[in-house]
């Protein structure tokens, strides 16, 4: 129900409600920062994943039309902004997944498009999987899951730049983001499938910024452990990860994450296998296992180096540095 009341005052109410929480989980990374900008306090992330057993590629077989396929999937109401989609003028096929109040309308409005009604289970993750791309025309939403689920099935997406996209899609990688949402689509129909599958299946909190100028010379499938230990590592103790890459005479990733950081005293302890950091990092589990270990051990092989770095500001930062032989 919409209804004439101030937004100060329900952002009054909800103050209210949650401060007797101990915790108060949220979706993503802007929703955190808009609600401490009004005065919500312990605030946590918890990010969405995705089933990614179900929503995997499946090829492209489910859907016989006319390609490119644009397809949304979600509940099919005014929220969802879906005119923006639909009014868009794409070459191909239009189809619309879900049900909702706006259903029978936009079937009058829109007989060019195709809409499916809600489906469920491997039948959806099929059709979704079908679709050369994602269009998610909401200016609203707090996150958007079903963004994460076309990612898993190879499907780029293409949003507006707002909160939920802005948190999810890497723009240029997995997606494109425009105020002008066929620019979008057409960006984001040249993206790399498994770029989108690779991030969906890590299903958390992670930017990069930076790029490497060409091909190092290094066992793919170790350094790859290393660097996902890093990012695991990051998200798991510290929240989030921000991956920064620069590249000249030696390729250095920093990543940083958000957490409370550790002391510099025990920085070199926590490279030790199953040392635990007891009153740290991560109050569930208190300990990095193997993973810091496993990780500076590949970086040595390469003939480079794994460091930790924790600023006064707060949270930790790896900085892997691997020479260009």
């Amino acid at each position: 129900m919409r209804a004439p009341v101030p937004t100060s005052w329900s952002y009054a109410w909800l103050r209210r409600f949650h401060r007797p929480a101990h915790t108060t989980l949220v979706r993503s990374r802007t929703q955190r920062e808009s609600l401490a900008a009004r005065g919500f306090g312990h605030l946590r992330l918890w990010p969405g994943a995705v089933d990614t057993e179900l929503f995997r590629p499946r090829g492209k077989d489910a859907l016989d039309l006319p390609r490119p396929i644009a397809l949304y999937m979600g509940r099919v109401a005014v929220e969802k902004g879906l005119e923006s989609f639909l009014d868009l003028d794409l070459p191909g096929s239009k189809v619309v997944i879900g049900g909702g109040p706006d259903l029978e309308r936009l079937e009058s409005e829109y007989p060019a498009a195709h809409f499916l009604g809600p489906r469920f289970g491997l039948e959806l993750a099929r059709l979704l999987s079908a679709a050369d791309v994602f269009v998610f025309p909401s200016r609203t939403d707090t996150f958007g899951l079903v963004m994460l689920e076309a990612m898993a099935c190879g499907v780029p997406v293409a949003a507006f730049p707002v909160p939920g996209p802005l948190d999810v899609i890497r723009d240029g990688s997995t997606g494109a983001m425009d105020e002008d949402l066929a620019a979008a689509v057409f960006r984001a129909l040249g993206m790399d499938p498994s770029a989108c599958v690779e991030f969906a299946e890590m299903g958390e909190d992670v930017t990069l910024a930076g790029s490497a100028t060409g091909p190092i010379d290094a066992r793919p499938n170790a350094l790859k452990r290393c660097i996902t230990n890093l990012v695991s590592n990051a998200v798991k103790y510290g929240v989030s990860a921000r991956i920064a890459v620069s590249d000249g005479d030696e390729l250095v990733l920093r990543v940083a994450d958000s957490g409370p950081g550790i002391p510099e005293a025990l920085l070199d302890k926590v490279f030790e296998p199953f040392h635990r950091l007891e009153d740290s990092r991560h109050p569930d589990t208190g300990g990095t296992g193997l993973g810091l270990s496993i990780a500076r051990d590949i970086a040595q092989a390469h003939g480079g180096s794994l460091v930790l770095e924790s600023p006064a500001a707060g949270g930790l930062v790896a900085i892997l540095t691997l020479p260009r032989r």
